[in-house]
């Protein structure tokens, strides 16, 4: 059970160390927040590795680990469109 919350959290850490490290190559953050998250990363999945043979649930957490971390890269690296709300606002 442990492994499995490691595992989520492992996840969850992955996409957005994905996330920051786009932030910090365009220059809107800085590069602790980029360690912070694979600090985060790399804690869980030692604690998801700890005490345990190499097993398929292992491998298939790092897997989709690093699935989800290249998910996170995609989805800020993709320009993104503004919607315009001026519609929505002022009801003219």
């Amino acid at each position: 059970m442990i492994r499995g919350a490691l595992g989520v959290i492992a996840l969850l850490s992955a996409f957005m160390a994905g996330r920051a490290l786009v932030g910090v190559r365009r220059g809107h953050f800085k590069i602790g927040r980029l360690y912070r998250w694979l600090i985060r990363l790399v804690l869980c999945l030692a604690g998801v590795a700890w005490r345990q043979p190499v097993d398929a649930v292992e491998i298939g957490i790092w897997v989709l680990t690093a699935a989800v971390l290249a998910a996170g890269y995609w989805d800020a690296s993709r320009p993104r469109e503004q919607e315009d709300l001026t519609d929505r606002i002022f009801h003219g």
